[in-house]
């Protein structure tokens, strides 16, 4: 019960800081900037462990943490993106980041009616076919489509495509899932 309640709060939490951001993108007019810079300064911090460490080590003194951040970010990102990261750390909420990027993520896709689509395939799809998923993913949604491609050879061939709650599983492998069921 505790985990559903720590999501939550995560989640929560997640939630206002993202829509705080979200709304000064809206005001400024650069959801992109944000969006980019977000993804910039998560993907930085999953790929440092040592930086998350020192960010959250509760004896380095807030002013050290601020510092660091403003050496590494500051020829990277908007002000108003560092200032968002002081204040995470003004509030230890700093650890909150790659769920605060999700949800603004969310928003921003939602803002810009936008689907996340994911393709997956036995092999890497050409970038002309992935087009001409889109394509056709957009006539019927009349939406935006943000499509993310995998390969998993282990489908045989075909495509699984999942997008909004819906799968389509057009693979080899569930084909023959299929057989073995009616077989049996």
């Amino acid at each position: 019960m505790a985990e559903v309640k720590n999501q939550n709060d995560t989640s929560n939490i997640a939630q206002r800081y993202a829509n705080a951001l979200f709304e000064l993108a809206k005001e400024q007019g650069n959801f992109d900037d944000y969006k980019n810079d977000l993804a910039l300064v998560s993907d930085i911090f999953s790929s440092s462990r040592d930086l998350e460490q020192f960010i959250a080590h509760p004896v380095v003194p807030q002013d050290e943490k601020k510092a660091v951040i403003e050496e590494i970010f500051a020829k990277h990102v908007s002000a108003n993106v560092i200032n968002f990261l002081k204040l995470l750390i003004d509030k230890n909420r700093l650890m909150y980041l790659h769920s605060i990027k999700n949800v603004f993520n969310d928003l921003y896709r939602k803002h810009c009616n936008v689907m996340v689509a994911e393709v997956i395939s036995a092999i890497e799809l050409s970038d002309e076919n992935k087009q001409r998923i889109v394509q056709k993913l957009e006539n019927i949604y009349n939406k935006s489509i943000e499509l993310h491609s995998y390969v998993d050879s282990s489908i045989i061939a075909g495509l699984i495509l999942k997008i909004d709650d819906k799968t389509i599983d057009g693979s080899v492998k569930s084909q023959i899932e299929t057989m073995k069921k009616q077989i049996i």
